[in-house]
């Protein structure tokens, strides 16, 4: 059989693939710009019946006119209404390690948030995080599991750590909110003296 080459010319007006090309994988959904100077981003429309398993890439920059360091909480958007759900059932465990081999680990229940900083991230420098989110819309459960990489003092203890996150309801969600908190341990209350800046890219699990 002979080879056929497509010599740089484009493909246009391509209707269908063959059934021998697979479009599995994870799909592009959208990206969505973090610029919040009121510590709260919502990321809506990111959810729905088209998909049971997403991919949630962050990059976040934050930083905070009264303190030296910020937070992330991460709360999830209804979708009957676009409201964030604020009951308490979420259970989270992040389990990490510093450049300076000090173990970082958090462990907390009945929250309603999920973050996954032990302490807080430095201000102005990145955070980044690669959130697997698993049956948000189909109204029987909703879990998290990812890896994030933060800094939690300037120019040392670069921190790396996997994350779990469950929350056990029947609830339908479309999207999620993040937080910009003063700690960890408040992660679903706004610091009214932060902002942030940074993208997320939303990716879909196609099965076929």
């Amino acid at each position: 059989m002979a080879l056929i080459k497509i010599n740089n010319q484009s493909l246009t007006n391509v209707t269908e693939l063959p059934a021998a090309i697979s479009t599995g994988g994870f799909s592009f959904i959208k990206k969505v710009a973090i610029n919040t100077s009121s510590a709260v981003q919502e990321v809506t429309g990111i959810f729905s019946a088209d998909y049971s398993q997403y991919k949630l890439i962050w990059y976040i920059i934050g930083s905070d006119s009264s303190d030296d360091d910020i937070s992330h909480g991460f709360q999830f958007l209804k979708a009957s209404d676009g409201s964030v759900d604020t009951e308490a059932d979420i259970n989270y465990a992040s389990h990490g390690i510093d450049s300076q081999a000090s173990a970082r680990t958090v462990t907390l229940e009945n929250k309603n948030y999920f973050n996954v900083l032990y302490n807080t991230s430095e201000n102005n420098t990145p955070s980044y995080y690669e959130m697997n989110v698993y049956s948000p819309f189909a109204a029987g459960f909703t879990s998290i599991s990812g890896h994030a990489v933060y800094m939690i003092n300037a120019d040392v203890d670069v921190t790396t750590a996997n994350f779990g996150a469950m929350r056990d309801n029947t609830t339908s969600y479309s999207g999620m909110r993040l937080v910009i908190s003063s700690s960890s341990s408040t992660g679903g209350t706004p610091d009214v003296s932060a902002s942030a800046t940074g993208y997320v890219l939303v990716y879909g699990m196609a099965e076929a």
